[in-house]
């Protein structure tokens, strides 16, 4: 009977003894896996990669064709590792001719040059190893474009064709045929409220009279925005105006009356828009 009691105390102590080691392994185990990288099923280690900004390198907007920057961060197991940049185009991802390294803090900075227009999709790829699965990132930024006005005259009696100014030679130019003390020639370009800025080259062709003289100016919605550019025979100005939020650009060109009787062409060379759309579309 002693030695029964005695061999259940003693079973007794080995189960406790053994509850208490299956405790403090699964501690020490869950502990362990708290302090590594999380796995994938494959036995890779997770990576992150995100991007936190894409700006341009100079202007205030992001302009298809000129420099911008891509910058972002990645997580300690990617330091070192090759970043790619890539464009969404027609439903796939194209290389946007970019790449870096992630740095020793865990950032990277992408030089490139931006394309696309309106609502254009970047991401980031880091290709995955043995050790590491691969990671990306992706944004939407609006890219600006600058593209040719001329298509887009609306209710305008200005004609479309070549032009010489200033000795500079244009294949399509809007233009209207004016004289001294005549009427005030009027146009308009749809904008749609897609464009940020406008600019052209406003000129009176070589072939003009001597002394005849144009005075251009420009209006958004119907309020005059720039007026008084006034420029002779063969002789030309740069006009820039600012036009975010307008939906039409009027041109108007008056001809001073001044002695004799001159006639000539008044020109907007290569009228162009800083466009997030084109207009219509």
């Amino acid at each position: 009977m002693a030695e029964a009691r005695s061999a259940r105390r003693r079973g007794t102590r080995v189960a406790s003894w053994a509850a208490v080691l299956a405790i403090t392994l699964a501690l020490g185990l869950s502990a362990n896996l708290a302090a590594s990288p999380r796995a994938a099923a494959s036995g890779t280690a997770t990576s992150r990669v995100a991007i936190t900004s894409i700006r341009p390198a100079g202007d205030a907007l992001l302009i298809a064709g000129e420099r911008a920057v891509a910058r972002g961060t990645a997580s300690a197991n990617l330091r070192g590792a090759t970043v790619t940049l890539q464009r969404r185009v027609d439903g796939a991802w194209v290389h946007a001719g970019s790449r870096t390294t992630v740095g020793p803090r865990g950032s990277f900075r992408i030089t490139f040059t931006a394309r696309g227009m309106g609502a254009t999709r970047y991401r980031v790829v880091v290709d995955g190893t043995a050790s590491r699965a691969a990671a990306r990132d992706a944004r939407t930024v609006t890219v600006w474009r600058w593209i040719s006005l001329v298509p887009y005259r609306v209710g305008s009696t200005l004609r479309v064709g070549p032009a010489t100014v200033d000795g500079w030679h244009y294949a399509r130019v809007l233009h209207a045929t004016g004289t001294s003390g005549g009427p005030t020639d009027t146009g308009a370009i749809a904008l749609d409220g897609r464009c940020d800025r406008v600019t052209t080259i406003a000129g009176v062709t070589d072939r003009s009279d001597p002394g005849f003289v144009a005075v251009f100016g420009l209006s958004l919605d119907g309020v005059p925005r720039l007026q008084g550019a006034a420029v002779g025979t063969g002789a030309s100005a740069l006009l820039v105006l600012k036009t975010t939020g307008a939906s039409t650009l009027g041109l108007d060109a008056a001809y001073p009356a001044l002695p004799g009787d001159a006639s000539g062409r008044a020109v907007w060379a290569e009228p162009r828009g800083l466009c997030r759309a084109r207009p219509g579309a």
